[in-house]
């Protein structure tokens, strides 16, 4: 499975780590600036790194994590799942209930997985309140 990482921050670190220790390997690496990515694509191994968003729907990618700010998330989402990619998007999906209705209706009609990562289960407060509903 060949996977692209859009938006190479701190959040997107925990997508590589993740997709690595899973065997799989990241295709392309891109950000809003060239050097950002190729720093990233440096420190994962990654052999393609870009500042186009547009080079992570190519025909090789099969699924995208979206690792960029939530205003940016509806536009790329819907262009990936219109491209015919598997989404993983950092939280929130979506700023606007609409446009949340929108993608998964889009992804359901083409078939396509769609997922929102949610890492904040690990926090502390997370596993106390766990803890205590136990």
């Amino acid at each position: 499975m060949n996977t692209a990482i859009i938006g190479c921050g701190l959040i997107a670190n925990m997508h590589a780590q993740a997709i690595l220790s899973l065997g799989q390997k990241i295709t392309i690496a891109v950000d809003h600036t060239q050097s950002k990515a190729d720093a990233f694509a440096n420190q994962y191994g990654i052999k393609i790194s870009s500042d186009a968003f547009g080079s992570c729907l190519s025909d090789n990618i099969d699924v995208v994590h979206i690792c960029t700010p939530p205003a940016l998330h509806y536009e790329m989402v819907k262009a990936a799942l219109l491209a015919g990619k598997h989404v993983i998007c950092e939280k929130p999906l979506v700023l606007e209930n609409e446009h949340a209705q929108e993608l998964i209706q889009l992804a359901q009609e083409n078939k396509l997985v769609h997922a929102v990562n949610f890492n904040v289960r690990f926090y502390d407060a997370w596993k106390e309140a766990k803890s205590i509903i136990q």
